[in-house]
Formats: structure tokens, sequence, C-alpha cells
């Protein structure tokens, strides 16, 4: 009966600890991974109007009245 009782916890332990950092490396890269999805949207909304300026599609007037309703 003098053995070791815990002999188990030394495989489970550094199970946990590769899921708890695999978990947390996941939050880390949703979290900052939603930003900059936001970031790049706005980004290609100005590129799309700045292509259609340049085009000649839309007058002067109406891309800056555009780009002044995208930076709100």
């Amino acid at each position: 009966m003098m053995g070791y009782p815990y002999y188990g916890m030394y495989i489970f332990m550094p199970i946990m600890a590769i899921i708890s950092v695999l978990v947390i490396v996941l939050f880390i890269y949703l979290f900052f991974g939603a930003f900059s999805g936001i970031h790049n949207y706005d980004n290609r909304a100005e590129e799309i109007l700045k292509e259609r300026y340049a085009r000649g599609e839309i007058s002067k007037e109406e891309y800056e009245k555009r780009l002044e309703d995208l930076r709100r």
C-alpha cells in the first residue's frame, strides 16, 4: 500500500496545460481577428470609392460626401 496514489496526475497535468494554452491562443486569435476584419472592411469600402471616383463614375462632391459618411 506504500505506492504513489496520484501517479495518473503526471499524465493529466501536461495535457491540461497544453489544452489551457491552446484555449488562450484561440481566444486571442478570435478576439484580435474580429477587430482586424472590421478594419479591413472599412479600408475596402474606401478603396472601392476611390476606384469609382478615378473611373469618373462619381463626381468630386459625391466622392467627398460618401467618404465623409464612411468615416463617421
